[in-house]
């Protein structure tokens, strides 16, 4: 159960974002097979998430059900109980909700504020086209579900929409 809906409000748990099948996001890509299950575990032996689901299939479905649904106004995503994973992942999702493409952290030796820039491919149709790769969310409202066992990843997909002004709901 990766997505519950309770009146205007949508709830998207993603327990991990360190699950992705490549070899059908890169079939899926090159028109080569169908999108990535959100049902169907990773069976692909050589990678560390074989048997378990996709984080940004799951994620897809979730939002696309928020969208289609006209009831749903916020979209909450639960990242409680999530032990962290990938950083392109993170940066997948935020560039999807806070639609930004920029990640900052501060040097902790130099206090030397960083901002990082990445390419997202928003629409998934292969291509980066800068502003022509759009995807608008912007009719939802998003927050992160946090508590003291998000960890590794999910801690900075926390920082990263604080950052953008969107609310933390939970524990630190």
């Amino acid at each position: 159960l990766f997505y519950v809906k309770q009146g205007n409000t949508a709830v998207i748990v993603l327990d991990s974002v360190d699950n992705v099948d490549f070899k059908k996001w890169h079939e899926f890509l090159n028109d080569e097979g169908p999108h990535p299950s959100s049902t169907e575990p990773i069976k692909d032996p050589s990678l560390p998430t074989n048997g378990n689901v996709d984080s940004v299939a799951i994620f897809l479905e979730g939002i696309e059900r928020a969208k289609a649904d006209p009831e749903v106004k916020n979209v909450v995503i639960d990242v409680s109980n999530n032990d962290g994973g990938s950083d392109d992942v993170v940066l997948f999702i935020t560039s999807i909700i806070a639609n930004r493409q920029y990640e900052r952290f501060q040097n902790p030796l130099t206090h030397q504020t960083i901002t990082e820039r990445y390419d997202v491919d928003r629409n998934l149709n292969g291509m980066f086209e800068g502003t022509g790769d759009q995807v608008d969310y912007s009719d939802l409202n998003f927050a992160l579900l946090t508590s003291k066992y998000s960890f590794s990843c999910a801690n900075m997909l926390a920082c990263i929409v604080k950052d953008a002004g969107m609310p933390i709901l939970g524990e630190r």
